[in-house]
């Protein structure tokens, strides 16, 4: 039998705790895994310039990219 990574995450989450799925999360998106049909968890650079520039630096959260781009057009 073969799973989808969906399936397999849905079937570990219907048997484990909360604390125990964060642990498998943790390890699955520090190997890169995917974590929907579409993505990985793997965290890519991201840089820039111009105005607004310096609110873009680190780890960032996609919502956080969007945030700054949204203002950035104003």
């Amino acid at each position: 039998m073969t799973l989808t990574t969906r399936e397999l995450l849905a079937a570990l989450e219907a048997t484990l705790t909360a604390d125990s799925m964060a642990a498998v999360n943790q390890l699955l998106y520090r190997q890169g895994v995917w974590t929907s049909g579409d993505h990985t968890a793997v965290d890519v650079p991201i840089m820039a310039t111009g105005p607004g520039a310096e609110r873009v630096s680190g780890r960032m959260d996609n919502t956080g990219v969007f945030k700054v781009m949204k203002e950035a057009m104003k």
